[in-house]
């Protein structure tokens, strides 16, 4: 002791009064003592000693500042020790308390029967220097049986210890770190920097926290917060009552959370957030009260959101649940949205209370159900109960039903496609539109559009229909209506706003009734309609009738109204068998009768007209000019303006009183290329034959033979002479 000691204490006698419980107590006198080199130690009460120490306080009953067996160290320096049974064994340690112990450098123990300390740096550990009958003493029964003391640890509360380097213990029972005693030594084997902050809480490895009553973190860098919460892996981190962190890199936030994992070994971390939040194993992630992500890769994320499931036979490996009682129990699945349910292995729902029941089917929006595997379910209640469906729509369905008014059964929907608010498709169906139905499943029937109807074909457009006509299969196979109000029957094709194949349609464009034909027809145009089999009406309003098989119509207004009939053009019309009626405002209407040009009228029979504003009622007349208004049976009429009248026949003619008969005296009809005042020259005619049968026309050229030879006149020889004479010359004879 220095000499400022020595000046203010100069006796080593000091009265001191006992602090206690008990009053009697109270004066009794205490004798302190002044030790060590240069008396710089001091000790007070009976059986308190600071052998060996330096500059240290040893106030108590049987407090104590033991030598230590450190190599190299002559003893404790600067250690306090206040409290009966008390020990400060390290450097710069602090003990106040009864039955408290400090051990190394720079230690703090307060508290009743508390405990601070570690192994020093060479793993041996400290030999403790128990109170006792004298300093010699080895015994530690007056002390907490797995009590060590550490370097900078902290220990605050009744029984509590800081068993390693760094280590702070707050609160009764609270321990840090952890270790093992043989004899009198004792070793640290963990919990460096260690933290337990609440009654009974431990802290046992390196770096691991324990905050809370009973709170316990026992994996290497572990978090434990909350009471009961308990952090066992290594990483792991449980925050809220009775949380629970198993896993490497495990988290558990909540109330009775619980993260865990199948291997405690296996680096798959898992996360559970909220109350009674579960993430049960590898790689799970569960966000929100009483969420579970209970198979290997599940998320939950939600209140009561499930993800995963607990039976290894139908393992839900990698699902996720996300929204308010959202469940994900099959494997891959995805399940979105309040009351959101993916069953089906690898299905998705998505949207408030949507369904996928089956095997990678897709339910999205509210109330939706995809029911069918593979099936897809899109909008506000849809619903793909079949295999293969894709429903989109509010209300778009594929169920069985029948085509109203038609009487058409339609199929489960296997393999469907409905798309569009109350759309409704058959198996193998496609409807795509409000109110769109695919009807007949067999036939794999198309309908889009608003209000589209097929039974078995293709229908493209608002209202159009494809209908089952008079095939006897029982579906409208293969057939295709595109248009508004556009219907067709079987094997039919219509293309174009009302247009209709095998069936009429009312005023306002609805179907009406079926035709008796219309198998395999077209119609293409506004308006356009086919009611023969296999007809063809082309243009706005153009019609082929019934009982017009193979008929054609071409052309704005055009019409053709018996078999194998042709119009074609502006009002064209064709309304007998067989007939040809091109251009405009042609009408034709005898049978295998013809006009091209516009506009002609032809009723007689095998009659043609070319040209334009002709009138041929005749049969078997022909035409080819304008404007030629009397033909007559079997003529042939040439040229504009020209007229023909009935043949007149000419069996004989007299020349010089001498009668000739003629070949062809027997004409059947005319052949006329003009008319009275507008005759024709005929130019250009071959030479006919020249015989007594001879009906070919004969050219000019071989009658200016003829008459040339005329002309030559007879020569004539007499007894003066010769001479000549033509036709019709006199000679007089003398």
């Amino acid at each position: 002791m220095d000499e400022g000691w020595k000046k203010i204490i100069p006796v080593t006698l000091l009265t001191i009064n006992f602090i206690g419980s008990d009053p009697a107590k109270a004066a009794i006198p205490v004798t302190c003592s002044m030790t060590g080199v240069g008396e710089r130690d001091l000790f007070c009460g009976g059986d308190s000693s600071t052998s060996g120490a330096s500059e240290s306080i040893a106030i108590g009953s049987s407090a104590f500042i033991p030598k230590a067996s450190v190599p190299g160290k002559s003893g404790i320096e600067q250690a306090i020790a206040i409290g009966s049974r008390v020990q400060a064994a390290g450097d710069n340690s602090l003990v106040i308390g009864n039955d408290a112990i400090t051990g190394k450098s720079g230690s703090i123990a307060i508290g009743g029967d508390d405990a601070a300390g570690t192994y020093n740096a060479n793993g041996k550990g400290y030999i403790l220097r128990a109170s006792g009958s004298n300093i010699r003493d080895n015994n530690l029964t007056n002390f907490r049986a797995n009590a060590a003391l550490g370097n900078a640890a902290v220990s605050l509360g009744a029984n509590s210890q800081a068993l390693a380097d760094g280590a702070i213990s707050i609160g009764a029972a609270a321990t840090a770190g952890n270790g093992t005693q043989s004899g009198t030594i004792w070793s640290s084997t963990s919990g460096k920097q260690s933290i337990a902050l609440g009654g009974e809480s431990s802290a046992l490895q390196d770096n691991s926290m324990a905050l809370g009553y009973r709170t316990t973190a026992t994996g290497y860098s572990s978090t434990a917060i909350g009471n009961n919460a308990s952090a066992t892996n290594n990483h792991s981190v449980a925050m809220g009552t009775n949380s629970l962190a198993r896993d490497l890199y495990s988290i558990a936030i909540g109330a009775d959370s619980v993260a865990q994992n199948s291997s405690r070994d296996t680096v798959a971390s898992s996360v559970a957030i909220g109350q009674s939040a579960k993430a049960m194993t590898n790689n799970t992630f569960a966000i929100g009260a009483l969420a579970q992500a209970l198979s290997p890769g599940a998320i939950a994320f939600g209140p009561s959101a499930t993800a995963g499931n607990t039976d290894s036979a139908t393992q839900g490996n990698n699902a996720i649940a996300v929204g308010y009682l959202a469940s994900a129990p099959a494997q891959n699945t995805l399940a979105f949205g309040r009351g959101a349910t993916a069953t089906g292995v690898q299905g998705i729902a998505m949207g408030y209370d949507a369904r996928s029941s089956a095997e990678e089917a897709i339910a999205l929006g509210m109330n939706a159900t995809a029911a069918g595997s593979d099936a897809l379910a899109l909008g506000k209640s849809a619903h793909a109960d079949a295999a293969g469906a894709i429903i989109i729509g509010t209300g778009a369905k594929n169920t069985k039903g029948t085509l109203t008014g038609i009487g058409i059964p339609a199929d489960n929907g296997i393999n469907a496609i409905g798309i569009g608010n109350s759309a409704k498709s058959a198996a193998n169906g496609i409807a795509i539109g409000r109110g769109a139905e695919a009807k007949i499943s067999e036939a794999r029937a198309i309908a889009i559009g608003d209000g589209a109807v097929s039974a078995g074909g293709i229908a493209l457009g608002q209202s159009a229909s494809v209908v089952k006509g008079n095939n006897p299969s029982g579906t409208a196979s293969a057939s295709v209506a595109i248009g508004r109000q556009t219907t067709v029957a079987d094997y039919g094709v219509a293309l174009g706003s009302r247009a209709t194949v095998g069936m009429t349609l009312t005023a306002d464009g609805n179907p009406e009734k079926l035709t008796t034909g219309g198998l395999y027809g077209t119609a293409v145009g506004i308006n356009s309609g086919v009611y023969s089999n296999s007809a063809l009406a082309v243009g706005h309003n153009a019609k082929v009738s019934e009982n017009a098989n193979a008929a054609l119509a071409v052309g704005y207004n055009s019409q053709s109204s018996a078999q194998n009939a042709i119009a074609i053009g502006n009002s064209a019309k064709a309304t007998a068998v067989n007939t040809i009626s091109i251009g405009t405002g042609n009408m034709v209407s005898g049978n295998n009768s013809g006009a091209i040009g516009d506009p002609s009228t032809v009723s007689g029979a095998d009659s043609y007209s070319l040209g334009n504003n002709n009138t041929v009622s005749a049969s078997n007349a022909f035409v080819l000019g304008n404007a030629v208004n009397n033909a007559v049976d079997n003529s042939v009429v040439l040229g504009n303006g020209s007229t023909v009248l009935i043949a007149v026949a000419t069996p004989e003619y007299t020349v010089n009183g001498v009668s000739h008969t003629f070949a062809g005296s027997a004409p059947v009809s005319t052949v006329s290329i003009g008319d009275s005042g507008k005759e024709r020259t005929l130019t250009n005619v071959a030479a006919g034959r020249i015989s007594a049968t001879s009906t070919d026309v004969i050219n000019g050229s071989q009658l200016f033979a003829v008459t040339s030879e005329v002309e030559k006149g007879n020569q004539f020889a007499g007894n003066t002479g010769t001479f000549n004479r033509r036709l019709g010359e006199t000679t007089t004879i003398r």
